[in-house]
């Protein structure tokens, strides 16, 4: 697969991420990128959940999860 369509379908589940999904749920819409891009998901999940509990910048959580696309697209 091209990369720069993993980095778009790992975009479309980190937005999924956002809206409530949970990444058992999500990752399997996409059976052949699905060993790379759940770790990920449930990684952003992690970091929300702890966002809310405590205080890491909002601006750092962005940025993370920026060089996480970057990464999914190198």
């Amino acid at each position: 697969m091209e990369e720069s369509a993993l980095a778009l379908i790992l975009k479309e589940c980190l937005a999924a991420v956002e809206q409530g999904g949970e990444p058992a749920d999500i990752a399997p819409k996409y059976p052949v990128e699905w060993p790379e891009i759940l770790p990920l998901l449930e990684v952003a999940v992690r970091l929300r959940e702890s966002s809310s509990t405590c205080s890491i910048p909002v601006e750092f959580l962005r940025d993370l999860g920026g060089r996480l696309a970057s990464h999914a697209s190198a």
